[in-house]
């Protein structure tokens, strides 16, 4: 009956003792599995972190979550896990914004994007998750940045060709300029009209040479829409009606009235009354300067007068009597007309250059005297009208043998380089070849430059420029730069007691030795 008893206690002994070991077993078990599953999450964050994936970062942390990997025991799992945490939001803040600027196409939250980009390293490199957008956000950035530049120019220049390159870029990748609405009010306007504002641009930007081109061209368009025989010299509203200027001695005189415009034979003398209406005053002074006009084309011979001093005289005479202007125009536009004599038509135009390039017409004559050099064929002329119409009248003439040396028959092709009204125009300024303002920019050449984006960021105050800094902080070769995680609450040590401040030592004695008294 003992045996038995013992045997039964033995087996119970055994049996408690197997449930033990299976209890170890589970426990050990369990260890192991939970070891296991650690490391694989410790690897899937590693892997996320260097793949900087921002979804499988996601699904990494939600995992260490479960496990409380936060308050891990061993810190390297406690600080990854916390870089972890602090990179995740700036990953989805960087996808977010990729995908938002390469929707909108903007170039400010094309920057902003690619600045966050720049320094966490999404998408960097082939393969890695959101490269596809990165590289297209790249592409985009260098495109707006370079039509934002052109457009900019294009708006002050007007240039037509950078004006059509820039508004059909822009249409292409939907990219929304301010400037862009400015540039199609302009193409929609008509030619000529998109020609006074090209040469107003050219003006600002002091391409008088442009500028005067550009207001020839204008001319063009308004004598090829309009009937040239509309502006004709006849036609001229300050022009005498031909009875009022035939009229003399209380007569109409047959000859004055039918040649009234016509070449004047010298051998009669001075014309009897002004061409267009003047006062009686200006009227006597108009029909003296008449003899000025002969004796520089060479009709008459003055023994008392040189031929530049005839000429200094009447460019004085029109300069400082702005009346006097249209009247002689005329003068000389009838001697020029219907003129047997060559030499003398050929010293005609050379006085015709050097008048239109030292005053202007009135802008009432203006249109009718183009409209007469243009009918004669002379384009020499034609521009150097409207360079003085650009630049203005000379201050004061040119001296007597400056007008000596361009006073040559023939010569229509001359300028001074005197001070003028509004702006001073040299002969330098037309020579070799017209400069463009702006020219076609091929916006789709254009490549992303990383440099150029980081020195961007870094006048922007958005990004250093340093080597270490530019690589992507979060590869597992680099540096954290992540603040140490917080201490686990188990290993943060209790406050010390507060102790008693200790009691301030009692005064010293006051010495009974007198001071000495203060010396200087």
């Amino acid at each position: 009956r003992e045996s038995s008893g013992l045997r039964r206690e033995l087996e119970y002994a055994e049996y408690k003792l197997d449930i033990l070991r299976e209890s170890e077993m589970s426990l050990i078990s369990a260890e192991l599995a939970l070891r296991a599953a650690v490391d694989d999450v410790i690897e899937k964050i590693n892997a996320a972190i260097a793949s900087v994936d921002d979804e499988a970062l996601a699904v990494a942390l939600d995992q260490g979550r479960q496990l409380e990997l936060s308050d891990h025991k061993d810190e390297h799992i406690r600080t990854l896990m916390y870089q972890a945490e602090e990179l995740l939001p700036r990953l989805q803040d960087c996808r977010a914004k990729l995908h938002l600027a390469v929707e909108v196409v903007n170039e400010a939250l094309l920057l902003d994007a690619l600045s966050v980009q720049n320094m966490c390293g999404y998408g960097e490199s082939p393969g890695m998750v959101g490269h596809a957008v990165v590289q297209k956000a790249r592409q985009l950035y260098a495109w707006t940045r370079c039509l934002g530049d052109e457009a900019r120019i294009a708006v002050e220049t007007l240039e037509l060709d950078p004006v059509h390159e820039v508004v059909s870029g822009c249409e292409e990748i939907s990219l929304d300029l301010p400037q862009v609405p400015i540039l199609k009010q302009f193409l929609a306007l008509p030619k000529d009209e998109q020609l006074l504002k090209q040469r107003d641009a050219a003006v600002r930007l002091q391409n008088y040479r442009r500028a005067v081109r550009l207001a020839i061209e204008e001319r063009n368009i308004f004598f090829a829409a309009n009937n040239g025989e509309n502006y004709t010299l006849q036609h001229f509203p300050k022009l005498k009606s031909p009875e009022d200027y035939s009229k003399r001695f209380g007569m109409h005189w047959a000859k004055y009235k039918n040649k009234m415009l016509s070449h004047y034979n010298p051998t009669f003398g001075k014309i009897h009354t002004s061409l267009t209406v003047l006062d009686p005053a200006e009227t006597k002074q108009a029909t003296i300067l008449f003899k000025n006009i002969f004796g520089i084309m060479g009709d008459k011979f003055y023994a008392s007068e040189n031929v530049d001093g005839l000429l200094a005289d009447l460019l004085t005479q029109c300069l400082h009597n702005p009346v006097l202007r249209d009247e002689i125009f005329c003068q000389l536009c009838k001697q020029l007309t219907d003129n047997p004599n060559a030499e003398s038509f050929e010293r005609g135009w050379n006085l015709m250059s050097l008048l239109l390039a030292t005053f202007c017409p009135s802008k009432e004559m203006e249109t009718y005297l183009e409209c007469f050099l243009r009918h004669c064929g002379k384009t020499d002329c034609v521009e150097i009208l409207h360079k003085t119409l650009l630049g203005g009248n000379v201050v004061e003439i040119p001296p007597l043998h400056v007008l000596s040396g361009l006073r040559t028959p023939g010569r229509t092709s001359l300028w001074f380089d005197s001070r003028r009204e509004h702006i001073t125009l040299t002969s330098d300024m037309w020579g070799g070849i017209e400069r463009p303002d702006q020219e076609v920019t091929n916006w789709k050449a254009i490549k992303f430059d990383p440099n150029e984006l980081r020195h961007t960021l870094s006048n922007r105050n958005l990004f250093t420029i340093d080597e270490d800094q530019y690589i992507p902080v979060y590869a597992p070769s680099a540096v954290s730069k992540f603040p140490p995680p917080p201490p686990r609450v188990d290993e943060v040590a209790p406050p010390l007691p507060n102790k008693p401040k200790p009691p301030p030592p009692p005064p010293k004695p006051r010495s009974q030795v007198p001071e000495k008294p203060l010396t200087y």
